[in-house]
């Protein structure tokens, strides 16, 4: 037992001794990189060496003594300790592949080459010296000895990808694409499984011109020259990243015929090109969809994304009206009947799975073009009424909720709307955004009724995440209550003419509005009020007059809290409203040049980007 215990005694302090061993020698690694980094390269060689031969297996420190020979142009020295390493331990690859750097650094590149062969001899040209030895031409630029290297090891294993990947990203690197693409290519044939790694890496790539077409005309030629499903996908991925849809429906037509997998190929592609604007051809691969499947399982879906789609078209030409900048719209319903079509469209849908969510998806966008279509709350307000008193575990449940809230807004209904919103707080299925927005509301209901404590509570949970799409504007909404709540006379004239605004019940508004725009010692609110005047004005399209109130905010003699949002909107009343572009462009660069920190300093720069970029265009 004695003897036992003597042997533990010795094994720890046996360990003990080696741990204080290591804090030792990094500790004089850190003396050595302080005497480099002072210019004191002499005792940092000195200590370096002692490194080493306390640990000569150490590629550290060997690496950073002959790093420091090599900034010193000390290429013997360098030579020296990498050819006694070599004697030492003739496998060790690293010392190879360092001290044939040092001659390709010096000029040698025969002797670097020959160094090179060497390493790979001594370990039989093993599969990871030649991945070793590349890595090292590489570093240096030697870029075809590099693909050199890659080859041979590629012939000498099964696994291809091990070199074809690194040999790609050769060939892109040294603009090389066609090889690079065609590295691909001959990998996917031999590793079909590679197909989403390889569409990952060559979308990275997809940002010069030259490499698109490159890659196309490979592709296509592997496509025609090897058949199968594969290249036929790969194709249609560079197309669709390229935004060359009208080629990517053709190819993705071929891949569908071959796959055969019930129109799941085309609904993909369909979703792709709705959320790219490219409304035509998604609505004829929804169609085709329809047409070659009418049994599929996707069918509920495709109807649905069909009608979203013929939807989204008509909102395109009737909805664009180059008054997306504008803060408030009225609804124009001159050209709303063109939408019965749509209604009758969903309608179908509605018929065919009834009480399911693809119906309830149905009746929520007919309630949705109701409402901001026609402009018609009586029927909006029944379908949203009908889904919110259904199933809570429909996705259009919360979503009715909100709907609900926000026409109860309109119709001066608080009580309501706070109910329709408390309705979605509560429903533990309502996704996060939309109990963001709803907490907004909430915030804001507070706000119209004069309850600003209450009010202040809510907007301060909404800024514990500055992440949130809501949480400036619940910053500007609560330092404004927390700064004037003391004055709640002038602030609840605000809160009337704010929830008037909301309404749309723009005269009553301004009347309100206009108690405190006229009241020069409300600093704040006064301000404030002549930003609303403004926003109304351009709503009612009386732009002169909004561009008289946006002067007086934006040039004030004192400085405003808002005055880089009035500048923000007048830039763009010039651009989009009046078209005069050298009153938008002044107006722009003079927010870069006095509000450096404003939240609209990056959209103002790449507005006036956009208009110098115009200006060239037109040169």
């Amino acid at each position: 037992m004695k003897n036992i215990v003597l042997i533990l005694i010795g094994l720890f302090l046996m360990q003990i001794s080696s741990f204080a061993q290591v804090n030792n020698l990094n500790n004089k690694f850190r003396l050595a990189q302080s005497y480099e980094q002072s210019g004191n390269t002499e005792k940092a060689i000195e200590i370096y060496h002692e490194l080493i031969e306390a640990q000569p297996w150490n590629n550290l420190f060997l690496q950073s003594l002959n790093k420091l020979y090599l900034s010193q142009k000390d290429y013997e020295s360098s030579i020296n300790l990498l050819s006694e390493k070599i004697k030492q331990a003739p496998l060790d690859l690293n010392s190879y592949g360092l001290l044939g750097s040092t001659y390709y650094v010096m000029g040698d590149n025969e002797k670097a080459f020959s160094i090179w062969e060497d390493a790979l001899a001594a370990v039989k040209h093993s599969i990871a010296g030649y991945k070793m030895i590349a890595n090292y031409a590489i570093q240096n630029r030697a870029f075809d000895k590099a693909v050199e290297y890659l080859n041979r090891g590629k012939k000498e294993t099964n696994d291809p990808k091990i070199f074809s990947f690194d040999l790609a990203n050769i060939y892109a690197l040294t603009m090389n694409y066609d090889k690079a693409i065609d590295e691909y290519c001959q990998l996917l044939i031999t590793s079909p499984h590679q197909l989403d790694n390889i569409k990952r890496r060559i979308t990275r790539l997809l940002n010069t011109k030259e490499f698109q077409n490159q890659s196309i005309d490979v592709v296509k030629k592997y496509a025609e020259n090897e058949g199968g499903i594969l290249f036929l996908d790969l194709l249609s991925s560079i197309y669709i990243q390229t935004k060359n849809f009208a080629e990517a429906f053709e190819t993705i037509k071929e891949l569908d015929d071959k796959k055969s997998d019930n129109g799941t190929t085309l609904y993909s592609f369909a979703n792709n090109a709705f959320k790219e604007k490219e409304f035509a051809i998604a609505s004829d691969a929804y169609n085709l969809i329809l047409t070659n499947y009418p049994n599929s399982l996707l069918v509920p879906r495709v109807k649905i994304g069909y009608a979203e789609t013929l939807k989204a078209s008509l909102d395109q030409k009737y909805l664009s009206k180059g008054d997306d900048w504008k803060p408030y719209k009225l609804t124009d319903t001159t050209g709303a009947f063109k939408y019965r079509a749509i209604i009758n469209a969903y309608d179908e849908i509605i018929a065919a799975y009834p009480n399911t969510e693809t119906a309830s998806a149905a009746k929520y966008a007919i309630a949705l073009i109701y409402k901001n279509i026609f402009n018609d709350f009586e029927n909006a307000e029944n379908i949203f009424r009908e889904l919110a008193n259904g199933s809570i575990i429909s996705k259009v449940h919360p979503l009715s909720n909100e709907q609900l809230g926000l026409i109860s807004i309109r119709k001066n209904r608080l009580a309501d709307a706070e109910n329709y919103f408390e309705a979605i707080i509560k429903n533990e299925r309502a996704d996060n955004n939309i109990k963001i927005r709803t907490q907004f509301q909430l915030a804001k209901i507070e706000f119209w009724q004069n309850k600003f404590e209450s009010s202040i509570n809510i907007l301060n949970k909404l800024t514990e995440d500055l992440s949130n799409d809501f949480a400036n504007d619940a910053i500007e909404l609560s330092l404004m209550l927390g700064t004037l709540k003391t004055d709640s006379l002038n602030l609840s004239i605000f809160a009337k003419a704010d929830l008037l605004l909301v309404q749309q019940k723009f005269a009553q508004a301004i009347e309100q509005f206009n108690l405190l725009a006229e009241n020069p010692n409300l600093i704040l609110l006064n301000d404030l009020a002549k930003y609303r005047k403004a926003q109304i004005h351009i709503a009612m399209n009386n732009l002169p007059l909004a561009l008289e109130n946006l002067e007086k905010i934006a040039y004030s003699d004192l400085k405003s809290p808002y005055s880089d949002k009035a500048l923000y909107l007048q830039g763009n009343t010039f651009l989009y409203g009046v078209k005069n572009i050298d009153k938008a462009k002044e107006a722009f660069e003079n927010l870069l040049e006095l509000f450096p920190n404003s939240l609209y300093f990056d959209k103002s720069r790449q507005i006036i980007n956009g208009i110098i970029t115009k200006e060239n265009r037109n040169i």
